[in-house]
């Protein structure tokens, strides 16, 4: 059987237990493992559906906008989660328009331009300029000055 059944029956209080971890984990201010998502607030249901797949364990991460519609407190607390997945080993890839976050959040940023990598770019070495530049095509001939060593590796993306 899987984690929370066995012999196909549901083992109600793994599922509890797991639950409530999540919740004190990633700080989800909530009145109990039971309570309604919809009743949350926008940041606590961005925890959850972040939580529901942390329980996976999984080893690859992609993050579609992580931190949009949510307060500051919120974006903290999914940032430190971000930061924590890649420092326990998993490949986390951040999709995001919000420049600022993507270069305080990442290792290595990959830029695209009609529908191509357009350029590379080491995060503590570059700004929201050199960023949206490549991703407009204005600097055609600047993006690729920062390059990687094929062998480098990299947490998050």
């Amino acid at each position: 059987g899987g984690r929370f059944s066995r012999w196909g029956l549901l083992d109600a209080a793994a599922q509890a237990g797991e639950s409530q971890h999540l919740i004190d984990e990633l700080a989800i201010k909530t009145s109990g493992h039971a309570a309604p998502v919809h009743a949350l607030s926008g940041g606590n249901q961005q925890k959850v559906a972040l939580g529901k797949w942390l329980s996976r364990h999984s080893t690859l991460y992609l993050l579609d906008e992580p931190s949009v519609g949510v307060d500051i407190g919120a974006k903290v607390e999914i940032y430190r989660l971000i930061a924590r997945l890649a420092e326990d080993g998993a490949a986390v890839l951040v999709l995001s328009s919000d420049l600022p976050e993507l270069i305080g959040i990442t290792q290595r940023i990959v830029v695209l331009h009609r529908g191509r990598i357009a350029g590379e770019f080491d995060s503590l070495s570059t700004d929201s300029d050199q960023l949206l530049a490549c991703a407009t095509g204005a600097s055609e001939s600047d993006h690729d000055s920062q390059s990687f060593p094929p062998e480098a590796h990299y947490a998050r993306a």
